[in-house]
């Protein structure tokens, strides 16, 4: 009798355990598909933006803004905006002092916040102008390079880093760089319908 009581309690203890790891294995299980279901963020504006990737990489100190997080209520009360101009029923271009009165800085906002800012690097620090190689030492070598820039000249070229949110833009043979874009993580494709106005290479030459 003994025995058979015995033989009682392990069957149903081997039963209470073999039950308890079904459990935990559904709800693993469950777990794991709810994961694998989540969309990937996407900010305000449609960016396809990689939610691995940092939005507001740091690049500069003379950058005025957060991407996505800046709103344009705190960009409207800077005392350095210049002008304003409406794009669209969404989107505002502001012109902001810069540390070259020749060369404004910019700011775009959608829906309310900052998407997009250019950034003019000159300055009287001692240290001069920030250098393409300091930023290819911390962030690698840039997705695309577009020689020469309509804006500036043939010798200037424009460093652009779509899956880290911003552009290098002055003279490599120099190792200076005179702008820096900033925007969301995106793709090519995404990048030149939106700013490929800044980085527009220059119109082939009529010369012989």
């Amino acid at each position: 009798m003994e025995k058979l009581k015995t033989i009682v309690l392990i069957t149903f203890g081997t039963l209470i355990l073999l039950f308890l790891i079904i459990l935990i294995s559904f709800k693993t299980m469950r777990l794991s598909s709810v994961i694998d279901f989540l969309p990937t963020p996407t900010p305000v504006g449609g960016y396809s933006v990689n939610s691995r990737i940092p939005v507001n990489t740091p690049v500069s100190s003379l950058q005025k803004t957060l991407i996505y997080q800046t709103t344009e209520d705190e960009v409207k009360k800077r005392s350095d905006i210049l002008s304003s101009d409406q794009i669209d029923q969404n989107t505002v271009r502001y012109e902001v002092r810069s540390v070259n009165p020749l060369a404004p800085d910019e700011i775009i906002t959608n829906n309310g916040k900052v998407v997009f800012e250019r950034t003019s690097t000159f300055t009287s620090d001692p240290g001069g102008l920030p250098k393409f190689s300091t930023f290819k030492s911390e962030f690698g070598e840039p997705d695309e390079i577009v020689y020469g820039n309509q804006n500036w000249d043939e010798t200037i070229d424009s460093l652009i880093y779509f899956s880290k949110g911003f552009v290098l833009i002055g003279r490599q043979q120099t190792d200076e760089i005179f702008e820096i874009l900033r925007f969301a993580p995106t793709t090519r494709e995404d990048f030149f319908n939106k700013y490929g106005n800044y980085v527009k290479t220059l119109p082939p030459s009529d010369a012989p």
